[in-house]
C-alpha cells in the first residue's frame, strides 16, 4: 500500500525522536565561581522515555553546593539525583558571590510562595517536582528553559495563564490541554501535558519523548545511568489487583477510496492512549484515547474517546481481557462532520514473556447523530480492528511487573461509508501489580 509524503511525516518525525532526537549535544561543565544552574534528569523505568525531573543547585564562594528541588534526594554532586539519567545542563546563571547570593534568598522565597499556593501533588499534569522548579526560575528571573518532557512545566492551575520560564513567552492552560506561544519557545500544545509543537530557537520540534526535541540542542549533556536498578526477573505470577498500558505513538492511514469520503486520501496523526483495569481478579476498567493531526487534502483530523466504564479480567504480568464503552467524537475539518459517538471496544493485551507484549482489539464507535457518519440503519456505527506488538524490556519490582519498549500496530478504521488502513509507531509503558 502506497501512502503518500504528507501522510507519512508523523510516524517519519517520531521514528526521528525515538532514535535520532537531537544533534549530538555539548558536555555539562560547571563554572568554578558562583552560579545558579538549572539540570534535569530522565526518570528511571518504566517512564523513561516520556518524563524528565529538574532541580537546581546554587554553589556559593564557600561551602558545598546546595540544591532546591522538590523532594530534593542529591547529594554533593549537582549532577546527581535519583532521575540521573541523561543529565542536561539547561543553563547557568553565574556572578559574584553577593549577586548569586541574592538569586539563593529569592529562590527561598518562591519556595515558601509554591507551597503556599500548592500544597498537594499531582504527578500528571502538575502541580509537581517541575512546576515547582518552573516557578522559581519564573519568580527570580533566570531566564532558563526546562525541556519539553518536563511534564508540569506548564501547569498553571486548573485554567490560568502566565509567562513562560523562560521570559519570551505566555502559556495559557486548562488541565485537559493547553498552549505555549514565545519568540523563543515558538508554538506548542499539551495533552494532558504531553508537548507537540514549533520551537524556535534553537530550531526544532517538540515532542513527548525523551529528550523533548528534535533538532538543534543547545542543552550540555552527560550520559549517565538512572539511579537505582530494576534486576529483579520478570515474575510469572498474572496481575490480580490491576494492570494497565499507556502508549504515544504517530499513525498514517491511507483511505481505499476516497470518492466516498469527500474526497480524503489519508491522515496522519499523533495520539496518546491509555486502558487500565484494577480490582482483585475481576475488575474495572478505564481508557483514554487521543489524536490529533491532519487529513489530506490540507484539513485537520482529531479523534477523543473517553471509556469511563469497563470490566476485565487479568491474563498475564500486565496483560487482561477487557469490554470498555463510554462516548466522544471524531472528524475531518470541511470533510467529516464530527458529532457525538458512543463507542464500544473490546480489547485483549498479553505478555509473552520479557521481551515482548502482544495486543489485539476491536472498537464500534456508533454514531446516532450524524446520518453522514453510518451505512443505513442497520449500521450506526463504524469498525475499526487492529492488532500490535510491543518489543522491549520487562521486569519485576516490589510487587510489580513492569515493561517499556517501542511498539508498531497495523490497524483498519471505518469513516464513514469507507475504510482506511494504517501503520502505527510509537513507545509503550506496562504496568501489573499483585497484592502480598
Amino acid at each position: 500500500m502506497k501512502l503518500t509524503a504528507s501522510v507519512s511525516v508523523p510516524v517519519a518525525l517520531l521514528f526521528v525522536s525515538l532514535f535520532a532526537c537531537t544533534t549530538p549535544q555539548p558536555p555539562a561543565q560547571l563554572p568554578s565561581t558562583p552560579y545558579v544552574a538549572v539540570l534535569s534528569g530522565q526518570m528511571p523505568p518504566p517512564i523513561d522515555r516520556v518524563a524528565r525531573h529538574a532541580w537546581i543547585v546554587v554553589q556559593r564562594q564557600d561551602g558545598p553546593p546546595h540544591r532546591h528541588e522538590y523532594g530534593s534526594s542529591g547529594g554533593p554532586d549537582p549532577f546527581d539525583d535519583f532521575a540521573a539519567g541523561d543529565v542536561m545542563l539547561h543553563g547557568v546563571v553565574a556572578g559574584t558571590d553577593a549577586e548569586i547570593a541574592a538569586i539563593d534568598a529569592c529562590l527561598e522565597r518562591a519556595h515558601s510562595a509554591f507551597f503556599e499556593d500548592h500544597p498537594d501533588y499531582f504527578p500528571i499534569p502538575g502541580p509537581n517536582s517541575n512546576t515547582y522548579v518552573a516557578r522559581l526560575i519564573r519568580d527570580c528571573s533566570l531566564m532558563i528553559e526546562l525541556p519539553a518532557t518536563a511534564i508540569g512545566r506548564d501547569y498553571v492551575g486548573p485554567v490560568g495563564a502566565d509567562v513562560t520560564e523562560a521570559g519570551t513567552g505566555i502559556q495559557i492552560g486548562s488541565i485537559p490541554f493547553g498552549l505555549r506561544i514565545g519568540a523563543r519557545e515558538g508554538v506548542g500544545i499539551q495533552i494532558f501535558g504531553l508537548p507537540l509543537g514549533i520551537h524556535f530557537w534553537p530550531p526544532g520540534i517538540e515532542v513527548p519523548i525523551n529528550p523533548g526535541r528534535i533538532g538543534f540542542a543547545t542543552d550540555a549533556h552527560i550520559e549517565r545511568a538512572p539511579n537505582g536498578s530494576n534486576t529483579e526477573p520478570f515474575p510469572d505470577e498474572i496481575a490480580r489487583a490491576g494492570a494497565g498500558s499507556v502508549e504515544l505513538y504517530a499513525l498514517a492511514m491511507k483511505v481505499l477510496h476516497p470518492e466516498e469520503v469527500r474526497g480524503v486520501e489519508g491522515q496522519g496523526v499523533l495520539g496518546v492512549s491509555a486502558r487500565a483495569v484494577y480490582g482483585k481478579y475481576v475488575g474495572y476498567g478505564a481508557g483514554l484515547d487521543l489524536e490529533m493531526g491532519i487529513a489530506i487534502p490540507a484539513a485537520l483530523a482529531g479523534r477523543a474517546h473517553l471509556f469511563p466504564v469497563g470490566l476485565g479480567v487479568f491474563v498475564s504480568q500486565t496483560g487482561f481481557l477487557a469490554l470498555f464503552a463510554g462516548l466522544g467524537a471524531s472528524g475531518i475539518t470541511d470533510r467529516m462532520p464530527s458529532g457525538l459517538e458512543l463507542p464500544v471496544e473490546a480489547r485483549f493485551e498479553i505478555d509473552a514473556g520479557p521481551v515482548a507484549r502482544f495486543g489485539f482489539f476491536a472498537r464500534e464507535a456508533f454514531s446516532f447523530l450524524e446520518p453522514r457518519r453510518t451505512r443505513g440503519l442497520l449500521d450506526l456505527g463504524e469498525l475499526s480492528i487492529g492488532c500490535r506488538a510491543r518489543l522491549g524490556e520487562a521486569w519485576g519490582f516490589d510487587r510489580g511487573s513492569y515493561g517499556s519498549g517501542y511498539f508498531f500496530a497495523f490497524e483498519r478504521r471505518e469513516m464513514g461509508r469507507d475504510a482506511m488502513l494504517g501503520f502505527a509507531f510509537g513507545t509503550e509503558i506496562d504496568a501489573g501489580y499483585s497484592p502480598k
